[in-house]
């Protein structure tokens, strides 16, 4: 899949980055992302990208301000195929890793945040080690 992205709306407008969305799907891309992180008018921006290119939009939700209150449907409803939500994994860990030094720090243990940790399997799991090995033994030889 190409995605394409500009960040032309900050610096030289609207009109000019939905130029710009045209012209990478017509270059062939299949995904066509333009930020609009400084625009005062991001929805109904967000409404022209969606309705003047001709491709699956993405969009970028990022945390809080007018598009972190947005839900799945409501970015559905606005038009786009694609939504990222790269704040969630940074601020969630964030948040627990504060809540397990607080506990560790004020307990010397961690037994009032473990229920809320995942175990040695969980996390080889979660990053498939065991695919990660398999890989290791075919290649790596």
């Amino acid at each position: 899949m190409r995605r394409a992205r500009t960040d032309a709306a900050s610096g030289h407008g609207l009109d000019e980055a939905i130029r710009r969305g045209k012209a990478y799907r017509k270059a062939g891309a299949d995904v066509v992302f333009v930020e609009l992180k400084t625009s005062p008018t991001v929805l109904e921006d967000m409404k022209r990208i969606t309705s003047e290119i001709d491709a699956p939009c993405l969009v970028n939700i990022d945390g809080g301000g007018k598009l972190g209150g947005l839900t799945v449907p409501a970015i559905e409803e606005l038009g786009f195929r694609i939504a990222i939500f790269p704040g969630l994994e940074r601020y969630a860990a964030g948040f627990a890793i504060r809540e397990a030094m607080v506990a560790l720090k004020r307990d010397g243990n961690t037994r009032a945040v473990r229920d809320r940790m995942l175990t040695m399997q969980e996390y080889n799991d979660a990053l498939k080690l065991a695919e990660v090995e398999d890989w290791e033994e075919r290649y790596l030889k």
